[in-house]
């Protein structure tokens, strides 16, 4: 699995790395020229073993030590490697397991100090934020929502402890599609009343923990769900899960796939409303994503992990490292060579370089990119003061299309087809229904149903709960 993650399709420790054939078959890597692509990502950000460039890339035994613990006390000495060579340890850690999966640490200074550690292992909860009641409102009924939109529930990477990773939504009438899910992202829609019926899909960029940690969860949970990535990346998060939890997903069917490859736009019908979403690959250690859709004229864009630098690109394509095409898709997938842009809004990371983007190189981007972009994947406390582009409000929606009457109208008619016993329906008839139905709001704790006998000339009510939460008492 650390494989996998650190290294993406590729394994330093083997004696030969997989030819195009064996990954096509194994990851669906659909060409040559992709298969180029992503060797040369694992080359270029690949610790070499020495100064030359040719030089071996380090594996996973350079950078972890596995320790099998012994049913007794395991001493584990820890050393400062010098030169290659091992002297005297610095510290030893002393480990014993417990009953009940604890463990009683001990670490031994060279200088004969000690100091003694009652390890609890246990499942440690979000720690998620709250969400502001403004901000809940907004998201609470799905009739309110953006016929397009965008919520980000989180802005930061998996380095930054006082922040959330990077997670959004992208409301489509309503019902959303959430990006690379965060466990706390998770807390926070619940927390904001959206029904996990509201968002049918997640979008995976790729498969570091910062990025895919709710996906697992949602699915540990036994919630089926419906995920949009390119075939490379949807193959390593159902091999990922697999190695972590034990449990084949895709083939127990809490997993399906809609498969977005860069080179092919995919056309969705989301809420009722038609959705065009194109991909790309990003320069990233492992096979990453950026994406851009596209709902009623505007655009939607979000860059994913990648390593924007144009001359660095540039200096790829001429080496013939890059085609022509992903050359392109990496400069002005956003933009067009006059630096015009492509999208009416844009999330860009800047994450730590030399694997994400420098922010110098977005704050050299025209005004008139900046002005549509919002910086993700970075640290508050790294962003400058006044720096533009700046980070997106957390929690608060962008709206590039307001609800309106039909957009409502067919949140309406999705809605009704989700009733177990209008599910098949014929849609003229739902339509009819929703014509002749009248939309009820109810203030919280209010009484809607009582049980009893109906009055005489009472009219009999049909009731289909399209908003909130009911209780039965």
């Amino acid at each position: 699995m650390l494989t996998l993650t650190i290294f993406g399709l590729f394994n330093p420790e083997a004696s030969a790395q997989p030819s195009f054939e064996e990954m096509h078959a194994a990851y669906g890597v659909p060409d040559r020229e992709t298969c180029t692509f992503l060797r040369t990502a694992y080359e270029m950000y690949g610790v070499r073993k020495g100064r030359d460039p040719d030089s071996p890339i380090l594996g996973l035994a350079d950078y972890v030590n596995f320790v099998e613990l012994g049913a007794g006390e395991t001493v584990v000495p820890i050393y400062r490697g010098e030169n290659g060579e091992r002297h005297k340890p610095l510290t030893e850690v002393r480990v014993t397991p417990c009953a009940w999966g604890d463990f009683d640490v001990g670490i031994v200074q060279a200088d004969g100090r000690f100091t003694a550690k009652r390890l609890r292992v246990a499942t440690p909860p979000p720690l998620a934020a709250v969400v502001p009641e403004e901000q809940r409102r907004a998201l609470q009924f799905a009739t309110e929502r953006p016929r397009f939109g965008v919520t980000p529930l989180g802005t930061s990477h998996g380095f930054d402890p006082a922040g959330d990773v990077t997670c959004f939504v992208i409301w489509i009438n309503g019902r959303g599609i959430l990006v690379d899910p965060s466990p706390e992202a998770l807390a926070y829609l619940e927390q904001s009343g959206v029904a996990p019926v509201d968002i049918p899909y997640v979008f995976l960029t790729h498969v570091h923990a910062d990025h895919d940690g709710g996906l697992l969860e949602k699915l540990l949970s036994g919630r089926r769900t419906t995920v949009i990535a390119s075939d490379v990346v949807f193959r390593a998060f159902v091999e990922k899960a697999r190695l972590i939890t034990g449990h084949d997903v895709e083939r127990e069917g809490l997993i399906t796939h809609v498969s977005a490859n860069p080179g092919a736009r995919v056309h969705m019908e989301i809420g009722g409303e038609e959705a065009t979403l194109e991909t790309r690959w990003n320069l990233h250690p492992i096979p990453t994503n950026g994406f851009k859709i596209g709902v009623g004229g505007r655009t939607f864009g979000y860059a994913g992990d990648t390593q924007y630098d144009p001359a660095l690109i540039q200096r790829l394509r001429e080496q013939g490292k890059l085609s022509a095409a992903q050359c392109d898709d990496l400069l002005y997938f956003f933009w067009t060579p006059e630096g015009q842009p492509t999208v009416d809004l844009l999330y860009h990371e800047a994450g730590i370089p030399p694997i994400h983007t420098d922010i110098a190189e977005l704050q050299a981007l025209p005004d008139s990119l900046k002005a549509r972009m919002h910086l993700v994947h970075i640290a508050d406390k790294d962003v400058p003061p006044g720096f533009v582009p700046g980070k997106p409000p957390l929690f608060a929606t962008q709206v590039l299309l307001p609800p309106t009457s039909r957009s409502r109208a067919r949140s309406l008619l999705e809605t009704m087809h989700l009733v177990c016993y209008l599910y098949d329906i014929p849609t003229d008839t739902l339509e009819e229904l929703v014509r002749g139905a009248a939309v009820c709001n109810y203030p919280t704790d209010e009484v809607s149903i009582q049980q009893g006998p109906v009055g005489k000339g009472e009219p009999l009510h049909f009731y289909v709960i399209a908003d909130g939460e009911v209780a039965v008492r």
